[in-house]
């Protein structure tokens, strides 16, 4: 017998991304299960003028999500761990993790550039990312960036920024390899908690048996 599984996600091709590859891999083992998606516009994607430090911090990601799992809206959410705050919401359990894609960080040039053009500042989301690089590039002036990947990625190419700090994990996803110019290693920029993680999270009581095959169930949560 088929059952349905209502998925909530981020509407940026990425998020979209992500929440396929939950997917892909839960139908591997539960063939039966059919999934809807369901996107959701969360505060984060809405508010791009500011910096997520100046408007909430990385929990505007996950909040309208959050709350169409609270009102049965959606069955299961789809995050990317690193923007889930360390206090998780009561009765919304992290119920499976992924495995993890690459956790570094990478410098993305424009498209035909080899070099910063250090006339121009290199584009960063987040002031984790910004205090390492400057560290790193001394003098190079930086200035934040918002949006999806590929929003910032038109930036760049315009000329807006000499280069972008991603995560590697991102740009594998959408088969972006070929844009990164530097992968940063642990000791030259820490990556973010849990970054390349993908994690599902459902609803306190309810069974997540079917999340067996490539997302990693974890065991107490349900």
């Amino acid at each position: 017998m088929s059952r349905k599984i209502r998925i909530g996600s981020r509407g940026s091709v990425l998020a979209i991304k992500q929440a396929d590859i939950v997917m892909e891999a839960v139908k591997k083992s539960s063939p039966a299960i059919d999934f809807e998606l369901v996107t959701i516009t969360t505060t984060g994607d809405r508010m791009l003028d500011r910096t997520l430090d100046e408007i909430g911090g990385k929990g505007l990601f996950i909040k309208e999500l959050e709350q169409a799992l609270l009102d049965g809206s959606i069955d299961i959410a789809v995050h990317s761990y690193k923007d889930m705050p360390y206090e998780k919401t009561p009765g919304l359990p992290i119920v499976a993790l992924s495995v993890r894609d690459s956790p570094f960080d990478v410098l993305v040039l424009p498209e035909g550039a080899d070099d910063l053009d250090s006339s121009k500042p290199v584009g960063s989301s987040s002031l984790r990312r910004t205090i390492q690089f400057s560290r790193l590039y001394p003098g190079v002036p930086t200035k934040p960036i918002r949006g999806n990947v590929l929003t910032r990625l038109s930036k760049l190419d315009s000329g807006q920024y000499c280069a972008l700090i991603m995560a590697q994990a991102g740009l594998n996803r959408l088969s972006l390899q070929n844009r990164i110019s530097r992968v940063f290693t642990a000791d030259e920029m820490i990556p973010s908690a849990s970054q390349g993680i993908l994690a599902v999270q459902g609803r306190q009581g309810e069974d997540y048996d079917y999340l067996l095959e490539g997302v990693r169930r974890r065991k107490g949560n349900s």
